[in-house]
């Protein structure tokens, strides 16, 4: 049961690795998932929806630290301090508060901008957010006690957990916004691929689940073939020929770093426009390649392609972004900060204390009472005798 508890929340975090922060900012002009009233403003008017109540901690409902206009309450604060130190280790709580304090200036810049896109939750999308807590309850079987142990061992409150599934629906939809309204120009998608992609035709003489005599056999007839294609022989006509690779012999293959296998994507970028590569053994077999121009109307037309700059350029904008805003952002402690804060991380150092030092800074009460017991038995027999 555990395992699946688990597993949600670690998909959470990782369905929202551009939110990595627990809880969102408390005076947005909507309030959160916490049994209060959630309105919204859309296109047909104003809707109001009514959350089910859910457990709040002293902490979820008191603020103690504020990035520009938005206060953050002391559950998010806790949540990210205490994930921080988990990676972190070391026991420097100043480095902690440091990284938590980076958090929340990430986690700000993000509410910033989904608001600046004017991103929003519908009532069904709420609906949606209690409906995966119900799942996860369910996955327990229905036990609450091991809902909340499971929360606890990941820093949570219900309504961190809460605010993170909002978030990852805001960051979906904040998504097709922003991919819809970033449209690179046709000369910067050009200028990426020339920069970072290769165009390349090869010819393969696979060796895969061959014995040594017939590799040896294979790595002469790729021999050969290279002696013809160095002669001058035309390269598509020896790629229809002979390839045993399923690539366009007219198209080939553009592509980028980190997609091809090593050697052939090495060999590829080693190549100037023209060049013919000698032999080179992957775990496919033995390739010769050449290297060809862009083609860029290919470029503009093909969909993967294109499809692939604009997500490159589009994430590039957002990470300028979100780092601009960042550079800005400016944190302040409210009143409560410094004695609430105190208490977290006391908390948190008591929680990893050994259990040996536990044991060891417990009063001896036991032990003293055992010892008055020993001493008052061996009175009464020494009066005895």
């Amino acid at each position: 049961m555990k395992k699946k508890l688990a597993l949600a929340l670690a998909l959470l975090m990782l369905g929202t690795s551009v939110i990595t922060g627990c809880k969102k900012t408390e005076n947005t002009g909507d309030e959160n998932v916490d049994g209060n009233t959630q309105t919204e403003q859309n296109g047909e008017g104003t809707s109001d929806f009514v959350a089910p109540e859910i457990v709040l901690t002293d902490y979820d409902k008191v603020n103690i630290i504020k990035v520009n206009d938005n206060e953050y309450s002391a559950a998010l604060y806790r949540c990210m301090l205490y994930q921080v130190a988990d990676y972190l280790g070391g026991d420097d709580r100043s480095v902690w508060e440091a990284a938590a304090e980076d958090e929340l200036k990430y986690w700000n810049s993000l509410i910033e901008i989904f608001e600046d896109y004017g991103v929003t939750l519908s009532d069904s999308d709420y609906q949606q957010v209690y409906a995966l807590r119900d799942q996860t309850i369910e996955n327990f079987g229905g036990e609450l006690e091991q809902y909340f142990e499971e929360l606890d061992m990941f820093h949570m409150t219900e309504k961190v957990y809460l605010d993170r599934i909002a978030h990852y629906l805001y960051n979906e939809k904040f998504s097709a916004v922003f991919i819809e309204e970033c449209k690179p120009e046709d000369q910067e998608i050009l200028d990426y691929i020339h920069e970072n992609y290769v165009r390349v035709k090869h010819i393969l003489v696979k060796t895969e689940g061959l014995d040594d005599s017939q590799k040896a056999e294979a790595r002469s007839r790729a021999d050969r073939v290279l002696e013809r294609a160095k002669a001058g022989e035309s390269f598509e006509e020896l790629v229809k020929e002979i390839s045993e690779d399923g690539m366009d012999p007219e198209l080939g293959y553009y592509f980028t770093y980190g997609t091809m296998v090593e050697p052939f994507e090495k060999a590829s970028y080693d190549l100037e426009v023209g060049e013919i590569s000698d032999i080179v053994e992957s775990q496919f077999g033995y390739h010769i390649i050449k290297k060809y121009p862009m083609d860029d109307r290919h470029i503009l037309e093909d969909e993967e392609i294109r499809s692939g700059a604009e997500i490159y350029l589009c994430n590039l904008l957002y990470g300028e972004m979100v780092q601009k805003a960042i550079d800005e952002a400016k944190i302040e402690y409210l009143d409560s900060f410094e004695a609430i804060n105190e208490e977290i991380i006391n908390e948190y150092l008591a929680s990893k204390k050994p259990a040996t030092e536990e044991k060891a800074d417990e009063p001896k009460e036991d032990a003293a009472e055992e010892s008055s017991g020993t001493e008052a038995e061996a009175s009464e027999e020494a009066a005895a005798a």
